[in-house]
């Protein structure tokens, strides 16, 4: 166990961290700096959900709050919007959930015991990573605010209890319904860590979620026809392309974007790589290769939000 003057500066160290991520995300709004339509979009979400009119059409969207990706996460976010009602609110929960990261480890690296040194350099790893810091001045996206409960997730996966792994899990997909892949990447982990039971339900519950949702959100388009359609007129067609001329996905995905957006995304960790993080590692495929192969270049840039998982 840690000792208390341990702990007091990893809690000191998570607040500072917590000031200066919602200070520069204020800032950089303050300033005009954000893109106009995300951040438009779920104010104006946030607001017909705050005053009862989420079946409502949004007039910058073109489709109701749950029509857009069924993010049910943004009918309580909608609730604290009603008390403060401005797109500074989203931008705070947004910093809050980031900056919760390394406390959040540090408590469940105390509790499973790890080395000192261990959980010092996984602290730093996520305080220098370019991806989290860019990512809390990309506007707001409600899957970048159930980042503690993916990482809770993930942490709770291998221990006996379930109310809180099955809860927080069901609050990450309920943030999009591309959230399947963090599911699928989290059913690979727990097949890994020989939890095979808790992976086939956890599949079973992701798959379901992606069913639903895409039911619910026909009205904005077919995602992967869109970003992955350049492969093939259909998801087979798609996955024989991967398999026979993989060198195809350059003509969207350059070597060198493909190469920058890795490196910045697994060099503040690398020093954590070990035969024990192969498993971890593994689990990201499914969200990793999708990003990597898709004709959208804003998927593999460090200031969005399509890694966050």
């Amino acid at each position: 166990m840690f000792s208390g003057k341990i702990k007091l500066n990893a809690f000191l160290l998570s607040g500072f961290y917590a000031l200066f991520l919602v200070f520069l995300a204020f800032a950089k709004h303050f300033l005009l700096g954000n893109d106009i339509a995300d951040i438009g979009f779920f104010d104006q979400f946030a607001w017909l959900i705050a005053n009862g009119k989420i079946n409502s059409i949004s007039s910058l969207a073109f489709r109701t709050p749950l029509q857009d990706h069924l993010s049910l996460v943004l009918i309580p976010i909608g609730y604290i919007y009603r008390i403060f009602p401005s797109s500074y609110t989203l931008i705070f929960l947004q910093s809050l959930a980031i900056a919760s990261l390394p406390g959040i480890s540090f408590a469940y690296s105390a509790y499973f015991k790890q080395p000192l040194k261990i959980t010092i350099s996984l602290i730093v790893a996520l305080l220098l990573s370019p991806y989290l810091f860019l990512v809390n001045l990309a506007n707001f996206h409600p899957e970048v605010v159930t980042v503690p409960f993916m990482l809770i997730a993930v942490l709770e996966s291998v221990r006996r209890r379930n109310l809180l792994y099955y809860v927080c899990l069901l609050l990450s997909l309920f943030a999009k319904k591309s959230q399947v892949l963090f599911g699928v990447g989290l059913s690979l982990y727990l097949l890994f860590k020989k939890r095979k039971l808790r992976a086939l339900i956890t599949f079973s519950i992701s798959i379901s979620w992606w069913l639903v949702s895409s039911k619910y959100t026909q009205i904005t388009g077919d995602f992967v026809q869109m970003r992955l359609g350049y492969l093939g007129s259909n998801n087979f067609e798609i996955i024989s392309t991967l398999l026979l001329r993989p060198w195809e996905v350059f003509v969207e995905a350059p070597p060198e974007a493909i190469f920058l957006y890795s490196l910045g995304l697994i060099l503040p960790f690398l020093a954590l790589f070990n035969k024990e993080s192969i498993p971890a590692l593994i689990a990201t495929f499914p969200i990793y290769i999708i990003n990597l192969i898709s004709s959208e270049g804003m998927h593999r840039e460090l200031d969005s939000h399509y890694s966050i998982s």
